[in-house]
């Protein structure tokens, strides 16, 4: 199961990336970094709110762009680059990671509604 920062820091992550071009992923990171507690809370329950509606496209989307959902969390500070490395160096560790947190979010996301 994952801990509770890396999945908070997930939730506005996968999100945002299900919409956006890498491009636009890329420009957004450095603003990742610190965001604030209201804008955090907003997109909190924004996500839950999609998360209770997304089908496995969502999810597929996510996957695909899992290497740039871990440098954001990373960059968010969310993650130490040690922890980063071990799954930059096993993708399907890291695949698995962000597949639990989806569980995870979706079933947070249903019972909230």
């Amino acid at each position: 199961e994952a801990d509770p920062e890396t999945a908070a820091a997930l939730r506005e992550a996968m999100a945002e990336v299900s919409k956006m071009s890498a491009e636009d992923i890329r420009a957004s990171l450095g603003k990742m970094a610190s965001p604030s507690e209201d804008m955090l809370s907003q997109s909190i329950s924004e996500a839950l709110r999609m998360l209770s509606d997304a089908d496995q496209g969502v999810l597929d989307t996510v996957l695909e762009r899992k290497d740039l959902i871990l440098e954001a969390v990373v960059q968010s500070g969310e993650m130490t680059e040690a922890d980063a490395e071990k799954f930059r160096k096993n993708p399907a560790e890291w695949e698995n990671e962000l597949k639990g947190i989806w569980g995870e979010l979706k079933r947070q996301a249903e019972g909230s509604i």
